[in-house]
């Protein structure tokens, strides 16, 4: 039993060694700071898989102890551990209980937006002011781009081109929050997945079992994601009729990255029709290429055809991902 213990005190403190420097570089290098918040969950989520919670919650700790006697900064220390720790533990005790792959994707996403929601409440309620809100970077940018137009305004290009131009900008900087806002949630949702995808990967190469994922052009969504439109629609109107901006930005936030998820599942419907009625690999290249060449139009297609998905469920698949075929198969 000793010795059983005394390795399991190895590996943690060799996880630990392992998340001391990844937490250190995204401290000192912001470009590292990506790298850490998508490979310390990882390291966490193999630590706890690998042993149990306990050590996974002591390595935490450990880390955040480190780092904060290195660097005395209490807020930077608060900031990389509550981004990285929770959704590492989490999705070590999901694979660790054999959940399944689409609801381990999901609750990992839900528990990286919303510790982002209240890391951004705690910045505002410590600063004052909004995260998203425009920054002397912003500012000085919007500014450049409106000098330019009136540097071409001067060498007498069209006024009605100069006057698009102007309108163009500034609608940019009166959005720039929500877009901020969107931007920021959806990297959040790209960057948990990825860091999904490496946990389940490397667990597979451990030896670890783990729940099989359907492939891409299976990917379903329940029908209540609808709520999200009606939700983000509700509060732009009730918004603009009350007045209250904020309650307009939060419905755009919402439309925003609804949008993006809807998006990614009419990606995922549209390979599996590519896959079905195009059967040399050429014509699903080229087929692919044309739907880049004419993105402005692909985009709300895909949007519309995840919609669609979601509620008339188009490709009959059944809670597994299996197509009536394959149910038949079964």
């Amino acid at each position: 039993m000793v010795a059983a213990f005394d390795r399991k005190i190895l590996a943690c403190a060799g996880y630990f060694a392992a998340l001391i420097p990844m937490a250190l570089a995204a401290v000192y290098s912001p470009l590292f700071y990506g790298a850490a918040v998508l490979l310390m969950p990882l390291l966490l989520a193999l630590l706890v898989r690998r042993l149990d919670l306990r050590y996974g919650l002591a390595a935490l700790l450990l880390t955040g102890a480190v780092l904060f006697m290195v660097t005395g900064h209490l807020q930077i220390v608060l900031l990389i551990t509550f981004q990285t720790g929770p959704l590492g533990i989490l999705l070590g005790l999901l694979f660790k209980n054999g959940v399944t792959a689409g609801r381990t994707l999901v609750a990992a996403i839900f528990m990286s937006v919303v510790i982002t929601a209240v890391t951004f409440l705690l910045m505002y309620f410590l600063t004052g002011s909004s995260p998203f809100a425009p920054d002397q970077m912003d500012r000085s940018m919007f500014y450049q781009m409106k000098r330019e137009i009136a540097a071409l305004s001067a060498e007498g290009m069209n006024p009605d081109s100069i006057k698009e131009m102007e309108l163009a900008v500034d609608r940019i900087e009166a959005a720039w929050p929500v877009l901020a806002a969107s931007c920021t949630i959806i990297w959040i949702i790209v960057s948990t997945f990825f860091t999904y995808s490496m946990t389940r990967r490397s667990m597979i190469r451990l030896g670890f079992n783990v729940p099989p994922a359907g492939p891409f052009s299976r990917w379903r969504l329940p029908w209540y994601t609808i709520w999200g439109v009606i939700a983000g629609l509700s509060l732009m109107l009730a918004g603009d009729g009350a007045g209250y901006a904020g309650m307009d930005q939060a419905g755009k936030i919402i439309l925003w990255v609804t949008g993006f998820i809807l998006a990614v599942l009419g990606a995922s419907v549209t390979t599996f029709y590519l896959k079905r009625w195009l059967s040399s690999r050429a014509a699903r290249l080229v087929a692919v290429a044309v739907l880049i060449i004419f993105a402005h139009i692909t985009v709300v297609a895909l949007v519309t055809l995840g919609l669609t998905d979601t509620i008339l469920n188009i490709r009959r698949l059944s809670a597994d991902g299996r197509t009536p075929e394959g149910e038949e198969k079964k």
